[in-house]
């Protein structure tokens, strides 16, 4: 019996590192990896995917701005922010809000003429809601 690669069969997700069996799905995370055209033997690369837990969380900090405040504690994050509030900041803009969580995680929020949030997570990944 030959033995294998590992690299030849596995892939390494990008999104957590997490080893794969030959699939587009990554086992772990739910990462999608996109085949490089014309590309042969290699394993292509990974593309980060928003997890509904992601997307839950930050509508619920949106929703509730826990302890909203306006002006910044020490832990909070610095910049040109409206308001504060446990897990991150907001800045509002005439038909739109952008957050900023404390992972990382940037939100834009627009309600004009309907409501639309784009998501642009740590790890790359991005995902748009929007009322239709």
């Amino acid at each position: 019996m030959s033995e294998t690669n590992p690299s030849e069969t596995l892939w390494q997700c990008i999104a957590c590192g997490h080893f794969n069996a030959r699939t587009n799905i990554c086992a772990k995370c739910g990462a999608h990896w996109l085949p490089e055209e014309g590309a042969q033997g290699t394993m292509p690369t990974a593309v980060a995917r928003v997890s509904f837990d992601d997307i839950a969380r930050v509508l619920t900090l949106i929703s509730a701005r826990p302890n909203e405040r306006n002006t910044p504690r020490p832990e909070d994050a610095i910049g040109d922010f409206d308001g504060w509030f446990d897990g991150g900041a907001f800045r509002a803009v005439t038909g739109y809000t952008d957050y900023l969580f404390v992972d990382g995680t940037h939100a834009r929020v627009a309600t004009l003429p309907y409501l639309n949030l784009a998501l642009k997570m740590p790890n790359g990944a991005s995902i748009m809601l929007s009322q239709s």
